[in-house]
């Protein structure tokens, strides 16, 4: 059990397996998920083949997945044992906002059909927000017990971004927390996926005993296995300089300014060095214009767009350093692939970056610092190496796959089995 302090410090629970009951494999489950996404843009960020891991190695039989804010209906086939149903809202964003709640009645109702005819023995929302409040709602009047999990701290989101960084509802954040309130507050289980989200849990109203920590899982062999030459030949990676890579949401929240105002500062001391900047988002267009605009950027600084998951791998293993100022999943996969990484000290990326040792820790918003972890690691590069390697070492002793899917598979468990309310 993991302590805390105050008087909540025993009752939440810890990432601890041995604390759990076995799970039964039953054959037929199925697992009702909703999520803010839409099929199509898991396959133009390479991530479609992740959507098959919420079986959790054959726990769920079936997979149905509900995306309620997408632009058309259909129902989608991607594999065995995976549906998925999306419903759609179009138009211009003024006709959406009024059409949204005539639309999420619709949803919730559709949702609680499909939970009611396919028999799913839970449903689960991935945000506490207006996905979590169609799952609640479906699951109530489909009487299945309903778990949402958590994945970013949205009060520090929106302190970075306020326009994007955090969800609104009718352009309001106070709205949003409102609805994240009444979610998280009333869901059967509440899943954070690391253990820096549960004070946000707390904040937001979830019950300490119904708190379970779910550490984030992946199969991370892409980024352990060595990459193919088609892979890297594909990048065009230049041989004669140090690959710095930043993959990941173009965003404020992302600090993607900040990896601009290292290169530049780099770009003037060093003529060795590129980086190499993968990814989309909201910041896009201003990132190209802006590297466009200024030849020094323009010598250090190369913009790929959204890249596979292979390519994404084999840049990740050519780096001789990875920036990740504000991290999630990205993080993780920087340590699987033996990257020493560079992050800001906030939120939870103490968990992995162990300062001088997996790689470095710099103080929040000091550009100046990642520039300079930047060159203390390209200039000794045997140190380099052992941070890189000690990094793989605990991304894949916490975040393992099968690891995860254990926790998950006893936490569903106890979700089914009516126990994860008392």
């Amino acid at each position: 059990m993991i302590e805390m302090t105050g008087n909540l410090a025993s009752s939440w629970h810890s990432p601890d397996t041995n604390s759990l009951p076995e799970p039964h494999v039953k054959p037929g489950r199925r697992l009702l998920l909703v999520a803010p996404t839409e099929y199509d843009a898991s396959v133009a960020k390479g991530v479609d083949s992740m959507l098959r891991d919420f079986d959790e190695g054959g726990f769920f039989e079936t997979v149905i997945m509900a995306f309620p804010f997408t632009r058309k209906n259909r129902v989608v086939r991607p594999a065995p044992g995976l549906i998925i149903h999306e419903f759609g809202i179009s138009g211009p964003t003024v006709w959406r906002q009024l059409l949204g709640p005539a639309h999420i009645l619709r949803v919730i109702a559709a949702i609680a059909r499909l939970a009611r005819r396919e028999h799913v023995a839970a449903v689960r929302a991935t945000d506490p927000c207006l996905s979590g409040t169609v799952a609640l709602a479906a699951g109530r009047l489909a009487r299945k017990p309903v778990c949402v999990s958590i994945h970013a701290d949205f009060d520090k989101r929106h302190e970075l971004d306020t326009k994007s960084g955090a969800p609104r509802i009718f352009g309001s954040r106070r709205l949003a927390i409102a609805l994240e309130r009444l979610v998280l507050s009333r869901a059967d289980m509440v899943l954070p996926i690391r253990t820096s989200l549960v004070d946000y849990a707390l904040r937001r109203g979830a019950l300490p005993a119904r708190i379970h920590v779910i550490p984030h899982g992946a199969d991370l062999s892409p980024f352990i296995t060595t990459p193919s030459a088609d892979a890297l030949r594909a990048l065009e990676l230049p041989e004669s300089k140090h690959i710095v890579s930043f993959v990941g949401r173009l965003s404020r929240e992302n600090y993607i300014d900040d990896v601009l105002t290292a290169a530049r500062l780099l770009g003037n001391r060093r003529q060795d060095i590129v980086f190499i900047v993968a990814g989309g988002g909201p910041e896009e267009v201003r990132i190209k214009q802006t590297v466009a605009a200024e030849p020094l950027l323009a010598r250090t600084v190369r913009l790929t767009g959204l890249l596979p998951r292979a390519a994404v791998a084999a840049l990740r293993q050519a780096s001789s350093a990875a920036l990740c100022p504000m991290g999630g999943f990205s993080l993780i996969e920087a340590c699987a692939a033996g990257a020493p990484v560079i992050a800001y000290d906030t939120e939870w990326h103490r968990e992995l970056v162990i300062d001088g040792k997996t790689g470095y820790l710099v103080p929040e918003g000091d550009a100046i610092g990642l520039a300079g972890a930047v060159e203390r690691l390209l200039d000794d590069r045997e140190a380099a190496r052992k941070m890189g390697s000690e990094a793989r070492s605990l991304a894949l002793s916490r975040h393992d796959l099968a690891r995860a899917m254990e926790i998950k598979r006893r936490c569903y468990g106890l979700l089914i089995e009516g126990q994860a309310r008392l």
